[in-house]
């Protein structure tokens, strides 16, 4: 049972106009709110996939999908879009509507780590915690790192124009793909201030004219090996980028689906789906190290 070493405020900065910060989200950057689905996927030691949900329960759901294929749910109405979980089996998750909150579980406790009205500040719906422990997000064009005692700064001088997903690795080199230039770019951000573009021409190139509100580079992760993995909305499919830059499609939804989300654990992957018909259509596949895929789980 999870309980509140500390006092979650979830709902309870009230503003007159309703969904005020996915409004104001939405002109800053251009998307529409079905155009930001939950892309963070995670799994523990233990086998249990962590899923943010926008369409759920409100203002979206945090669920717990175990081994036995069991989908619990963990936070209602909370509007998630990425959940991490660390090494050392912590697991982070921020609600990013009216108030932004980044929550973490630890041994069965749940603690509010940051609380803040002003996105400027801390913005939940573009957040990510690295494997080390340090929070980062995005919000007026650049990445920002949030102290505990905190301050922000600038993680990376990098101009960002449109960015909407954030992945750290190990090395706490941070990811983040511009759908803004190039026909969609992927940065690799160092610690030591460098901005490397590692692709570009992401975005498929379709029949119709490109929807920038709908043809985005969402969930991210890194194998063993190096490769980055993305997944894009356009072309319905996780691209692999390899160590030298090269990237194919390493997987492709059936007709009607597009990936979000990926994460790997012991060369097993998975990934969340939405069907293009509605977001409330939600599954999650698995490829076994063979590469064969299949459906895991589909949302009832």
């Amino acid at each position: 049972m999870l309980f509140l070493s500390k006092p979650l405020f979830i709902n309870t900065i009230f503003i007159p106009m309703p969904n005020c910060i996915t409004i104001i989200f939405c002109l800053v950057f251009g998307i529409p709110a079905i155009a930001h689905p939950g892309w963070g996927l995670s799994m523990d030691q233990n086998g249990n996939l962590y899923i943010p949900d926008i369409a759920r329960n409100g203002k979206g759901t945090l669920w717990k999908l175990t081994p036995d294929r069991q989908l619990i749910p963990l936070m209602k109405d909370f509007h998630c879009h990425n959940v991490n979980v660390l090494p050392n089996g912590d697991m982070y998750a921020a609600h990013g509507e009216n108030n932004h909150t980044l929550i973490r579980w630890s041994n069965d406790a749940l603690d509010t780590i940051v609380h803040e009205t002003n996105f400027d500040h801390f913005f939940g719906g573009n957040c990510v915690v690295s494997p080390n422990g340090n929070i980062y997000f995005s919000i007026n064009h650049h990445i920002w790192q949030k102290f505990p005692d905190g301050r922000i700064e600038k993680a990376n001088d990098q101009y960002l124009e449109w960015n909407q997903a954030i992945y750290v690795d190990e090395n706490e080199c941070i990811y983040v793909p511009d759908i803004g230039i190039e026909e969609g770019v992927l940065y690799r951000l160092s610690p030591g201030g460098n901005a490397e573009k590692i692709a570009t021409q992401l975005v498929s190139r379709l029949e119709r004219p490109r929807d920038k509100h709908n043809d985005v580079l969402l969930g991210m992760t890194k194998d063993k090996y190096g490769n980055i993995y993305i997944a894009e909305s356009a072309g319905q499919r996780i691209i692999q980028i390899n160590t030298s830059g090269q990237k194919n499609t390493y997987y492709q939804s059936e007709s009607g689906w597009y990936p979000v989300g990926i994460c790997i654990q012991n060369e097993t992957d998975f990934l969340t789906e939405y069907h293009q018909s509605s977001i409330y259509k939600t599954r999650v596949i698995r490829i076994e190290a063979d590469g064969n895929p299949g459906v895991y789980f589909e949302f009832p």
